[in-house]
C-alpha cells in the first residue's frame, strides 16, 4: 500500500486501523490491517487491540472470537494476560458491551 510511491509507516497502518474501527468500516479497518501484515510490519499489541475492541462495538461477535484466536496462534500476545482493558474473553466484552456498560 503506497500512494505516489510514498509507503506507510507502522504508525500510519495503526492510525488507520482506528480511524476505520471509530467510522464502524470494519471491513477496511481489517484490510488495512492485513496489509499492514503483508508489507512485513509486525502486528502489535495495539493493532490487535483497536481492531478486536471495534468489533466489540460493532457487535461482530464471531470475527472478535477470530481475532482473539489469531492474536493467540500466530503472535506472542495473549489477550487475556496483555492487557487489563481484555481480562475479560472476548464473548465477555461482547455481552458487556451489549448490556451497555
Amino acid at each position: 500500500m503506497d500512494h505516489n510511491g510514498v509507503k506507510p509507516t507502522g504508525f500510519t497502518y495503526r492510525l488507520m486501523i482506528r480511524m476505520y474501527c471509530a467510522l464502524g468500516e470494519m471491513n477496511r479497518a481489517r484490510g488495512v490491517f492485513d496489509s499492514m501484515a503483508n508489507e512485513g510490519f509486525a502486528l502489535d499489541l495495539t493493532a490487535f487491540k483497536m481492531l478486536i475492541n471495534g468489533y466489540v462495538k460493532s457487535k461482530r461477535k464471531e470475527e472478535t472470537m477470530r481475532l482473539a484466536e489469531e492474536m493467540l496462534q500466530n503472535s506472542k500476545f495473549d489477550p487475556l494476560i496483555d492487557s487489563p482493558k481484555y481480562s475479560k474473553s472476548p464473548c465477555e466484552q461482547n455481552q458487556q458491551h451489549e448490556k451497555g456498560n
